[in-house]
């Protein structure tokens, strides 16, 4: 009997230890911040240009810094707070600071497109463009797709059938 007692309270000491010990294994695991994401972001994008050391660290650095730019922008701008009882100085406002953070984006991405110019080619800046804008549509789950497949083409076909 006392055997069997044993063995009953070691088993019940091992099925409460394993979730202990999976919430530690995730505990210990830690979410990647902002910065480090970036830093990955642009170590992927150098391996696809196929960068040398020299160059794939400043690359990696330089794109870090205007990833930190950017998201510093973000703060400032005004949540959308459209709707019905929007006034027009309100609708005109809201309007006015989309147009400053979009120039805001805009002057940022010229000073960097600078920087990029004393270490990689044009072309080289036009790719870097480009595998980043594929990376941020894989991690946003194409969202910025919202008309579903195939919806646009009935428009197409409905327009052309029925012109006017």
């Amino acid at each position: 009997m006392r055997h069997i007692l044993k063995i009953t309270l070691l088993l019940a000491t091992l099925l409460l230890a394993v979730p202990v010990a999976g919430r530690e294994a995730k505990e210990r695991r830690h979410k990647p911040s902002k910065t480090e994401m970036a830093q990955k972001q642009a170590s992927r994008i150098a391996d696809e240009l196929g960068l040398e050391d020299e160059t794939r660290d400043r690359f990696v650095a330089t794109f870090v810094n205007c990833q930190k730019d950017i998201w510093g922008l973000h703060p400032g701008r005004p949540k959308n707070k459209r709707g019905p009882s929007m006034t027009d100085e309100q609708a005109d406002s809201l309007i006015r600071a989309r147009f400053d953070h979009s120039q805001r984006m805009l002057d940022t991405r010229r000073k960097y497109y600078e920087e990029y110019l004393k270490f990689l080619t044009p072309r080289q800046i036009d790719r870097v463009y480009d595998l980043e804008r594929d990376m941020m549509k894989r991690l946003n789950g194409n969202k910025c797709n919202s008309a579903k497949p195939g919806k646009s083409d009935a428009r197409k076909k409905a327009r052309r059938s029925n012109p006017g």
